[in-house]
């Protein structure tokens, strides 16, 4: 499958909110042309007392791209042929497409090097050190921002430069008559209190972020605490205005991500499933038999990730106890070959290592309440908390049909479990007339 080229269709963001309009960039929501763009450039320059009259020098953008790149194929001792970020999506596509020239254990480091979006994978992609870099600096720009307000709500220096609120077509008020900076703050805040706002720290910015950036919380929270020391004469002006120059380029490297990603995706799992089957071919086999030896329309297989292999023994002898009574709490249904090989769900991975198989008959409820008042597990059943409870609810043995073992890679059939897909056959009673 060949990826072709897109024409672009975005022509910038209409978000009339600061906060929102910057994370934008992540989509590739930045514009040069934009006029809340424009505001904000006008902010940072007027609180260093710098003139924004100068030639805009786009090359620090591409210095940061090339610095990332090196980074990534030192990292993964990959080679990557980016030259610059104008010609950044031509190259992306040729890469892509060249994919299949590679040698099959080679094909998924290569594309995971440029687009790595499970962030439980640990290879460093571009993308994922672009957005880092993005995220740390665009952290200190909202909270320039709004120390500035702060600092000096009547600063004359930003009278001219006030971020107002802005209709649907991104256009300025109409309404040009003096007045205080309430206008920015409300900009800034979206029509917030002080108390309800979520200002810059890096939960602001979503569970996606933190996918990304590739830091645990404790270890962002004491990068930040360090910063936070320093004194705000430290706060090195170039470094902010420099950011807010390049911002335009560096946000139109995820255009071609949000354009190309669903054939990326693709292309991987053809990639992951041809490199498996390299290396031990009766474990696809095992999978596409498995993925392939049932109705879905009659009977859907849903997939609970375990812990560990001995974990998943035990379920699939003692049954699979759960919290709530809706098994999509626990399980994901119907996965494709590639999908159980990427399967590790949760801040746990559940299911790198083991996941048990379900098999739930159309318009029938395999979860039945638990009875056992002395079962306690470990667990909340998302992979987010480890805590001790009774559960309420438990999937029988005899519906789980088995165990896949991703570390050894062969299906483990469970013993206990009822095919219901095979006709029952009764046998005569002799002893009856």
């Amino acid at each position: 499958m060949a990826i072709e080229k897109i024409e672009n269709v975005n022509s910038g963001t209409k978000y009339d909110n600061v906060e929102r309009y910057l994370i934008g960039a992540y989509q590739g929501h930045i514009y040069r042309s934009d006029e809340m763009y424009k505001k904000i450039r006008k902010i940072i320059y007027a609180r260093f007392n710098q003139s924004v009259e100068h030639e805009i020098d786009v090359s620090i953008a591409n210095e940061v791209f090339f610095e990332i790149v090196r980074r990534v194929e030192t990292e993964n001792k990959v080679q990557l042929p980016f030259s610059s970020i104008d010609n950044f999506e031509e190259e992306f596509i040729n890469f892509m497409n060249s994919i299949r020239n590679m040698s099959v254990d080679k094909r998924v480091k290569a594309i995971d090097s440029v687009v790595n979006i499970n962030w439980k994978n640990p290879t460093t992609s571009i993308y994922n050190e672009l957005r880092g870099y993005i995220a740390d600096r665009m952290e200190k720009i909202m909270v320039l921002l709004y120390q500035e307000l702060e600092r000096d709500p009547a600063n004359e220096k930003l009278e001219k430069y006030k971020v107002f609120e802005e209709g649907r077509n991104n256009e300025p008020s109409d309404n040009n008559e003096p007045s205080d900076n309430n206008e920015l703050e409300r900009s800034l805040t979206n029509g917030k209190n002080e108390s309800e706002m979520i200002w810059p720290d890096i939960k602001s910015f979503g569970n996606d972020s933190l996918e990304f950036d590739g830091r645990t919380i404790e270890e962002i929270e004491k990068e930040k605490e360090k910063e936070n020391q320093k004194p705000q004469e430290e706060l090195d002006y170039k470094e902010m205005i420099n950011f807010i120059e390049m911002l335009p380029e560096l946000s139109s490297i995820f255009i071609t991500k949000t354009k190309y990603l669903s054939k990326v995706l693709k292309l991987r799992e053809k990639a992951l499933v041809e490199a498996i089957r390299e290396s031990n071919p009766n474990f696809i086999t095992e999978l596409n038999e498995l993925i392939n030896n049932h109705d879905s329309s009659e009977i859907k297989y849903y997939y609970h990730g375990a812990p560990s292999l001995e974990k998943a023994l035990q379920i699939a002898e003692e049954g699979l106890y759960m919290k709530d009574r809706d098994i999509n709490s626990t399980a994901k249904s119907e996965l494709s070959v590639s999908q159980i090989l990427d399967y590790a769900y949760g801040h746990d991975g559940l299911g790198r290592y083991a996941i048990v198989v379900i098999a739930v008959p159309k318009n029938y409820s395999v979860v039945e309440n638990n009875y056992n008042k002395d079962k306690i597990i470990v667990g909340s059943g998302q992979g987010t908390e480890q805590e001790e409870f009774h559960p309420n609810y438990v999937i029988p043995s005899q519906w789980l049909i088995g165990i896949i073992d991703k570390e050894e890679r062969k299906f483990l059939p469970n013993p206990n479990y009822k095919d219901i897909t095979k006709p029952i056959t009764i046998q005569r009673d002799e002893g009856r007339a």
